[in-house]
């Protein structure tokens, strides 16, 4: 009798169990991985979001605090000779040319010392103020100014606008005003008493300036704020009182100290201070900054065990010399 040989083919339902299950381990595996790399991937994304802003803040602050003071070739230390006859002059913070920085201290919520000036507000973190004031466009040559109340002529195809504010220097005596008018065809320059806001006490900017220059100034304000209660604090900037323009988002601490040389007169700051302990600010000659950033969304890492928020900061530390300031 032929024996027919069976063999078994296939596997039985426990090496398919085994085979699912070894494979589910490698998928899961793989997806970890995955993860893990896309995690890893936002977190050097926030990251270096961060240090972009932090280094673009920085540069933006930095920039106009070693243009303060700048006042053309009437430019010295301490003690120089600067007439305001725009209205209110040097009452009026926003036009107070003979302090080239100034700056507000958070001491509490909704507190400043000194007092915030009304052009700066809105929904303001409790967090420090710095204001800049310098020339931020080229000096123009005064080719006819017959006498303190004349209109002043410049080059045609001048950059400057009805409203701008200005000063006008010989090198040794400095006005700031506002143009009333100006006509670039003509390089005419009016300095009236109306026709703007705040336009000017007086017609007469104290003398003839003929033979020496004239350039555009600006006082510019740097503070935090959240104006649409979102979370989500932003470094603001606000020219003139005019209309805030957001500059870095992300910034919920801004933190500053004054270089003051108040002993040693060298032009070197013998200590510093917060805002509201600076008693000269024509002594100040550096400004220590430190910023606070933080992502704008929430981390699926925890980042820090001991704080209630998941958020990746980072923080900015400078220190900028006065230029101007030193002899």
């Amino acid at each position: 009798m032929n024996t027919i040989n069976v063999y078994q083919k296939g596997v039985t339902i426990v090496e398919l169990m085994i085979a699912m299950v070894l494979g589910l381990l490698v998928i899961a595996a793989v997806v970890q991985v995955f993860i893990n790399n896309k995690e890893m991937y936002l977190v050097q994304e926030s990251n270096a979001r961060l240090q972009e802003n932090g280094r673009y803040a920085i540069h933006t602050i930095s920039e106009k605090i070693r243009k303060a003071g700048y006042l053309g070739c009437s430019t010295r230390s301490k003690g120089s000779s600067i007439a305001n006859v725009v209205t209110g002059g040097t009452t009026n913070y926003l036009y107070d040319f003979q302090k080239p920085i100034q700056g507000s201290e958070a001491t509490a919520t909704n507190t400043w010392v000194p007092v915030l000036h009304s052009s700066i507000a809105g929904e303001l973190t409790d967090t420090d103020v710095l204001t800049i004031r310098y020339i931020e466009s080229q000096p123009y040559r005064i080719s006819s100014h017959a006498s303190a109340a004349s209109d002043i002529t410049i080059p045609t195809g001048n950059d400057f606008s009805e409203g701008d504010f200005a000063i006008a220097s010989n090198c040794e005596f400095s006005t700031v005003f506002q143009i009333t008018n100006s006509d670039p065809s003509t390089g005419t320059l009016e300095h009236k008493t109306s026709g703007v806001t705040p336009a000017n006490a007086s017609t007469s900017i104290i003398k003839s300036f003929q033979g020496g220059e004239v350039a555009r100034v600006n006082t510019v304000s740097f503070y935090i704020s959240d104006p649409d209660l979102n979370g989500i604090p932003s470094l603001y900037q606000v020219e003139f009182g005019g209309i805030p323009v957001e500059v870095v988002s992300g910034v919920d601490d801004l933190q500053i100290e004054y270089g003051v040389d108040n002993a040693s007169a060298d032009g070197a700051a013998d200590v510093y201070q917060a805002a509201n302990a600076v008693v000269d600010w024509l002594e100040v000659v550096s400004v220590r900054i430190n910023l606070n950033l933080r992502s704008d969304d929430l981390s699926n890492l925890k980042v820090d065990s001991s704080s209630a928020n998941d958020y990746f900061e980072t923080q900015v530390f400078r220190t900028i010399s006065l230029r101007n300031r030193v002899p």
